[in-house]
């Protein structure tokens, strides 16, 4: 209902794909992502569950391409790891285990450098 009030508000958007990704509906959530996405580019926090709903929905190039477009913009944030880490597991399961390894030690790296 939100986004139908508020149709330029990116975080309704936000809201809503969250919402439908956890209620397993993925393809649906990453079109409200996106939406999102448009009226509100370059948000590592949008960025970053549109990958999922991506993810999720079985469309990787999308994923890839999110998590990708989300490390151009943030390096260091806990979000920026979380991408790394996403990203690690897209390309073991599709079967690039070398990206998946450079990607896994960007995560430690982060991960390390927060825990500091």
């Amino acid at each position: 209902m939100e986004s139908r009030l508020r149709p330029l508000s990116p975080d309704a958007f936000y809201s809503l794909g969250s919402v439908l990704l956890q209620l397993g509906q993925p393809g649906a959530a990453a079109e409200e992502l996106a939406h999102a996405d448009r009226l509100k580019p370059n948000s590592p926090a949008i960025l970053l569950a549109l990958g999922r709903a991506a993810s999720a929905a079985k469309d990787t190039s999308r994923a890839e391409a999110s998590w990708t477009r989300l490390l151009g913009i943030d390096k260091q944030s806990a979000v920026a790891a979380s991408a790394h880490f996403e990203l690690a597991a897209l390309y073991r399961r599709t079967g690039r285990p070398q990206d998946s390894d450079r990607e896994m030690a960007e995560y430690e790296k982060l991960k390390n450098l927060q825990g500091q």
